[in-house]
């Protein structure tokens, strides 16, 4: 009997060695998405870098907290509210017209 080596999780009421891939929370040789950098920045009304010099440009991931605690993913055609962008070496995120608020961002080793 051949033995698969690694973590299975499955859904509730699913055996996990019987359990289809369609039927399982998690399975350690599933594609995930890795992070290479996280944290929190204050905004200001100029750009903000973060730098991360990977040499490519990399999938991100910016949310905003506003003073009203409301949480806002910005995009790279999100002018209203602020805009994130990214390029091989930093990501730059904005905020409109607003200072004071925070940033979170997660930049992904995965390119984009």
């Amino acid at each position: 009997m051949a033995f698969d080596f690694g973590i299975k999780i499955s859904e509730a009421g699913y055996d996990v060695f019987t359990a289809t891939d369609k039927q399982l929370i998690f399975k350690s040789d599933f594609q995930l998405i890795k992070v290479a950098f996280s944290g929190t920045v204050p905004l200001i009304q100029n750009w903000i870098t973060i730098t991360h010099n990977l040499g490519y440009i990399p999938q991100f991931l910016v949310f905003i907290n506003d003073s009203n605690t409301n949480k806002t993913c910005l995009g790279t055609a999100m002018w209203g509210i602020g805009v994130a962008r990214a390029d091989t070496s930093k990501v730059y995120i904005k905020r409109n017209n607003v200072s004071g608020d925070t940033a979170y961002y997660y930049i992904f080793y995965e390119q984009a």
